[in-house]
């Protein structure tokens, strides 16, 4: 997965610019570290939220009763709006742009391993015998559920799962495949 290092990487640009590959693997790193942190972050505010809901509805119903949105009842911001279903709201989004990528990513079922020592009868066959493609969570869920409207289930192949894995959780580098190009 970390092919830059295994290469030899020329002309890395920021923001325009040429950067040294020593600097490029810093700001990823550190990207990576703060969408962690993101992460813990927005799990944070949901609880507190939540936690201090009661304490905060009365500057909440006051806040939105003079803002753009004053047209609607007080009874939105205390009853439906609140601090806690709108941090509730939000987090599930949150996590769901992690979940999603994930249930994306994760074999349904053990992948088939192939025999390398298998006699093959011909070329197509051994292309079959590598081919590495299997079935996600996602696809099969998909599929089950769609399947009367005729949605493919959706595959994937191990490389496209770390791809999308590593993205999703905010891993930049592992991610970048853009970085990976043969030497000239």
């Amino acid at each position: 997965c970390i092919v830059p290092w295994l290469q030899t990487v020329n002309n890395l640009k920021m923001l325009g610019r040429p950067v040294p590959f020593t600097f490029f693997i810093i700001v990823s790193l550190f990207s990576t570290f703060l969408q962690t942190f993101t992460i813990q972050g927005n799990a944070a505010f949901m609880v507190s939220a939540a936690l201090k809901n009661d304490e905060i509805l009365n500057t909440w119903v006051f806040l939105w009763s003079k803002s753009m949105y004053k047209f609607l009842p007080q009874s939105t911001w205390q009853l439906v709006i609140t601090p806690r279903s709108l941090a509730i709201t939000l987090w599930i989004l949150s996590t769901g742009q992690l979940l999603v990528p994930l249930l994306k990513g994760v074999p349904w079922s053990s992948p088939r391993r192939y025999s390398h020592y298998a006699l093959l009868s011909s070329a197509e066959e051994e292309a079959q015998q590598h081919h590495h493609e299997f079935m996600t969570v996602w696809g099969k869920t998909v599929h089950e559920c769609f399947e009367v409207f005729g949605c493919p289930p959706h595959m994937s192949t191990y490389r496209e799962s770390v791809a999308v894995l590593s993205l999703a959780s905010g891993l930049r580098y592992v991610g970048s495949t853009s970085l990976s190009y043969p030497a000239q």
